[in-house]
């Protein structure tokens, strides 16, 4: 039987195939549009590239730029928590969370669209799910991404730094989306109650009931 150390130092092969993937997608991202990249990554601030591309009539989810960036999410997410879940960082619980991840993301994306199309409220759903993602996409290159370089090659058996790593991108993701969600709701007082339900029910409870699932 292999033990723990020697499981998890072979366990560290995918990942590194991974953050080679992550980083050819961040490379990739640059090439087929360098001024969105460089807004989105370089700039301080998320406010320029809002202000310029939140205005587009009609923003497509799917095109080769978000697409990418969606992946990127789901890759460097389900990484932090196969560290946070699995200590013997398997590829197969990897495998399970990115799953579980897509599908609450595309669920919810298309049930999301239904209601706020129901609502009327198609440009107030525009304007939260691109600033979300653009949002995570941030928070996973500039942050997450280096963090958990550091973590699997230099610091892999420091409990403490995971913890500190988790509680700190938490905390990011949770303030940046409250200044968000905040601009929104300031510019279209209307949408208030909207947005408020928006967090409560469709924000925060999917992602706790994944977090439960995946845990339990």
């Amino acid at each position: 039987m292999l033990e723990a150390e020697e499981i998890i130092k072979l366990n560290k092969d995918w990942i590194s195939i991974f953050f080679l993937l992550s980083l050819l997608i961040l490379g990739f991202l640059k090439k087929i549009d360098k001024k969105k990249f460089e807004l989105l990554i370089y700039y301080v601030t998320s406010e320029k590239y809002f202000s310029i591309y939140a205005k587009e009539k009609k923003a497509n989810y799917f095109d080769l730029f978000n697409v990418s960036k969606i992946i990127f999410i789901i890759i460097i997410k389900s990484i932090l928590l196969t560290f946070i879940i699995d200590e013997l960082i398997s590829f197969k619980t990897f495998k399970t969370i990115s799953l579980i991840i897509l599908i609450t993301i595309v669920s919810r994306y298309f049930f999301l669209k239904y209601v706020f199309r129901f609502l009327n409220l198609e440009n107030l759903f525009d304007q939260l799910i691109f600033k979300s993602i653009s949002s995570y996409f941030r928070i996973s290159s500039l942050l997450t991404f280096p963090l958990l370089l550091i973590y699997i090659y230099a610091l892999s058996t420091s409990i403490i730094f995971l913890s500190l790593v988790s509680f700190l991108i938490a905390f990011v993701i949770f303030f940046m989306h409250l200044i968000i969600y905040y601009k929104i709701a300031h510019d279209r007082t209307s949408s208030f109650f909207y947005i408020i339900l928006y967090i409560c029910a469709f924000k925060v409870t999917p992602w706790l009931l994944v977090y439960s699932y995946i845990t339990s």
